[in-house]
């Protein structure tokens, strides 16, 4: 049996030059975001989910409304759509 294998292309200076950021654009202290300590399991947070984003919420059975702060215990799931982008974290005084 002969066994065949293709080769990765080499990386060229034009998608090198892709993964370089733009000093103009990078984040400084003025536009960076606020940085949000990770939450625990089983802390109580408020999250919002993002405009256009459909998810049920497990302890409900409801569906979130985009854009309203939404008291949530903090599960793996929950961590989960965090790293996902589907939740943020909001300040409940919203």
């Amino acid at each position: 049996m002969t066994r065949t294998t293709t080769a990765k292309p080499a990386r060229t200076a034009a998608s090198s030059a892709q993964l370089e950021v733009d000093a103009s654009t990078a984040a400084t202290p003025e536009n960076a975001p606020k940085a949000v300590a990770r939450p625990r399991l089983g802390e109580m947070v408020h999250v919002a989910v993002a405009e256009g984003v459909r998810l049920k919420n497990n302890e409900t059975g409801a569906f979130f409304v985009a854009g309203v702060p939404t008291p949530q215990t903090v599960t793996a799931t929950t961590l989960r759509r965090l790293d996902d982008g589907d939740f943020e974290i909001v300040d409940a005084s919203i």
